[in-house]
């Protein structure tokens, strides 16, 4: 859900340019994708041990259920790659090195303080 508030916020219909993409783009895109799956992961982990943490993010919840967590997810995984699919190239490294880092700290953080994957 957070790609779609970020899609409404950037890009007006009329920008969807549908360029191809570089080999720098897939790179970059395979790279948020691993640390997102990382994330998810970590987000189930909490779903399966709710009385142990509690999830910071506010689209999932306190205490998600391991549906809500997938189906969050799966949703935001596909939008992301749509998002970067629709946009014009030159925008899309800014795209996808701002969500690395926000990806990466998530998963450095939920790491940092026990949570492990747990599909």
């Amino acid at each position: 859900m957070k790609t779609i508030t970020t899609l409404l916020l950037l890009f007006p219909l009329t920008t969807y340019a549908f360029d191809q993409w570089s080999d720098a783009d897939k790179t970059r895109e395979t790279v948020y994708l691993s640390l997102h799956i990382i994330d998810w992961g970590q987000s189930l982990d909490i779903a399966k041990r709710p009385d142990e943490y509690n999830e910071d993010n506010f689209i999932l919840g306190n205490k998600p259920s391991v549906n809500r967590v997938n189906t969050h997810f799966a949703i935001a995984s596909v939008m992301h790659v749509v998002a970067v699919h629709v946009m014009p190239a030159k925008w899309r490294p800014a795209f996808q090195y701002y969500w690395i880092v926000i990806e990466a700290n998530t998963v450095y953080s939920n790491y940092s303080i026990g949570l492990r994957m747990n599909f």
